[in-house]
Formats: structure tokens, C-alpha cells, sequence
């Protein structure tokens, strides 16, 4: 940079203009300046990159210092509740209700190797008329599923729908036949045979 400078210096002192005449001759002279841009180039230089030896960690000092937790909130039990919000009427001893031979206690049906589900369905079918049935092979191997006259093989994880009566028999290649019921007020039942 300092050199930049002086060869600046230099041709300014060149290039301007001098009078030698001192004060004997005198006349006009015309004198002509001429400027050269010079090209400064700056480049920068990377610094060496210093190296400082680290002292070797001694091995009782790589274990970490914990401190000590805060002692955490003692839980409190809660107080003891005013008695049931609903009472319940204690059950009184009698004879057990009657049920009937067949009836079901309840809409969905579960036996050794299917479950029937009946199916929700926002519009309940008109009086006579057919429901969905669907048949879902969750077994884990094909089997031939015999439904009102038809017959079909279904592979593990698919399925049949069929539209049929409110009851209806239907019977698994190998296994006895099974009567089933759509329940009143539903649309439809899903039969998922498991095994």
C-alpha cells in the first residue's frame, strides 16, 4: 500500500509543470499536465491459522455436576366427595326376568367365529323392504361363504354386500348354517368372520 502512495507522488512531480526561467527570461510558457490513472490492486491475505495446544483433560473431571432437583409438590388427596351425585336405587331381591328362547339381550351378536354388527344409517328402511348385509373375511385364509342361493370366495381382508330380507341364512364352507336378523329399526348388519 505505502508503495502505491509513492509512486503517486512520483508521477504527480513528473507530470507537473516547473519553471526553470527564474526570473531572467520571461515569457508565457504553456505547460501541459497529463494524469495516469494507476491501478491499485488490493488482495487480501488470509491469516495463518494459529494453532493453540489445549491441555489434556484429566478423566475426573469429564463427570458431570448436577445439582440437586427441587423438591417436587407433595401431592394432596382431595376431599372426601359429599356422597353420589345420582343416587342409585339399590337392587331389590326378586325373581330374575324371564327371557325368552332365542331372543337376543342384545344388537350385536357374538358366537365362536363371527360377530354381527348391526349398521348405522341416518334414513331407517321402509316396512318390507330389503337391507344391506355385509360379509368382511377377517380370517386368515380365503373361505367360501354360502348367502341366499349364492356362493362366493372371499380372500382375507375383503368383503360381500348383498341386499336381503330382514332375516336370512347364510353358511361358511365347512361350518353349519347360521340364521341372523336385521334388528328392528336398523338398516343393515355387518357380519365379520374372524375364524
Amino acid at each position: 500500500m505505502r508503495r502505491a502512495y509513492i509512486l503517486t507522488w512520483i508521477a504527480l512531480a513528473v507530470a507537473s509543470p516547473a519553471q526553470a526561467h527564474f526570473a531572467l527570461f520571461h515569457r508565457p510558457v504553456q505547460t501541459r499536465a497529463f494524469y495516469v490513472p494507476i491501478a491499485v490492486v488490493v488482495t487480501p491475505v488470509p491469516a495463518p491459522a494459529v494453532r493453540v495446544p489445549c491441555p489434556e483433560p484429566r478423566l475426573g473431571s469429564l463427570a458431570p455436576v448436577v445439582a440437586p432437583a427441587p423438591p417436587a409438590a407433595t401431592p394432596l388427596p382431595s376431599p372426601p366427595s359429599s356422597g353420589p351425585l345420582r343416587p342409585t336405587p339399590a337392587p331389590q331381591p326378586g325373581p330374575s326376568p324371564a327371557v325368552k328362547e332365542g331372543a337376543a339381550t342384545s344388537a350385536k351378536v357374538a358366537t365362536s367365529f363371527y360377530e354381527a354388527v348391526p349398521t348405522a344409517n341416518a334414513t331407517p328402511p321402509h316396512a318390507g323392504s330389503l337391507f344391506s348385509v355385509t360379509f368382511w373375511n377377517l380370517s386368515n385364509a380365503p373361505l367360501s361363504l354360502h348367502v341366499a342361493g349364492q356362493m362366493r370366495t372371499l380372500n382375507r381382508g375383503q368383503r360381500w354386500t348383498l341386499e336381503l330380507d330382514r332375516e336370512f341364512a347364510w353358511r361358511v364352507e365347512g361350518r353349519e348354517t347360521q340364521a341372523s336378523r336385521v334388528p328392528e329399526g336398523e338398516s343393515g348388519l355387518t357380519v365379520l368372520i374372524r375364524r
